[in-house]
């Protein structure tokens, strides 16, 4: 059930139950199998009637390091028409961007990544190629 009677969803936090933060959960050196310390997170006892002190944005997430780049040239055919061919690099240097940690405090894996960034530019590297022909 729901121990506070809020039948509310917690932001931040994947469980409808926000913890209570026992200490300082981000870690020096986060790694895929230690994105932040479990530890400091423990659920609070049930029927309370209140959630768990966590704030929201206590914890700091995976940094995104993308590096894109688009090049292009233009070259001019008979009269006025031309031709421009241009190669987009997303991700240039295929860097491993990782996902958010899992945040669902009942789970086995809570504070572990286990997958990589999938949306927009984060994902691994692609290239697109272009020819626009203008007359």
């Amino acid at each position: 059930g729901d121990p506070s009677g809020t039948g509310a969803n917690v932001r931040g936090f994947t469980s409808t139950t926000r913890p209570d933060q026992a200490g300082d959960g981000n870690v020096a050196n986060p790694t895929e199998n230690q994105f932040f310390d479990p530890k400091a997170f423990v659920l609070p006892a049930n029927n309370i009637g209140r959630f768990g002190n966590a704030a929201v944005g206590s914890l700091i997430g995976p940094v995104t390091k993308v590096f894109s780049m688009t090049i292009g040239k233009s070259f001019t055919l008979a009269g006025t028409s031309r031709v421009r061919f241009e190669a987009a690099f997303s991700n240039l240097f295929d860097t491993e961007n990782l996902g958010l940690p899992n945040r669902n405090v009942r789970s086995a894996q809570f504070g572990l990544v286990t997958a990589t960034q999938t949306v927009d530019q984060a994902a691994p590297r692609t290239v697109q190629f272009s020819l626009r022909y203008s007359f």
